[in-house]
């Protein structure tokens, strides 16, 4: 079993937390499965709602607990600090950080 699925969920809901322990039915290695599984009314996911959003807006899986969301978890961009850096690096970089939000000194970083 990953780790992943052995880790409680985390939600937040103002200032209220919560830790669900999932019980563990299927262990799969891919995310695509996972959806197919909970698309099949084989269990609940949870996955990132840009990953769901499609089956959502059609109807085939539900959102539970809307009120409800994760707590935050540190993210970081991983890349080889070089010469110089590339249009297309700058590009992911700006994208992570305008979808996934960033400190103010991290967004002067990228300018430098």
């Amino acid at each position: 079993m990953a780790p992943a699925a052995r880790s409680p969920w985390k939600l937040a809901k103002g200032d209220d937390r919560v830790e669900v322990v999932p019980q563990i039915s299927i262990t799969v290695n891919s995310g695509q499965a996972v959806r197919m599984a909970a698309r099949a009314g084989l269990g609940v996911i949870m996955q990132p709602s840009i990953l769901l959003r499609s089956d959502v807006e059609a109807g085939l899986l539900v959102r539970l607990f809307p009120d409800w969301h994760l707590r935050e978890r540190p993210m970081s961009v991983i890349y080889h600090r070089d010469r110089r850096m590339t249009p297309r690096l700058r590009s992911i970089i700006s994208f992570a950080i305008s979808e996934f939000g960033a400190t103010s000194e991290r967004r002067e970083d990228l300018h430098s």
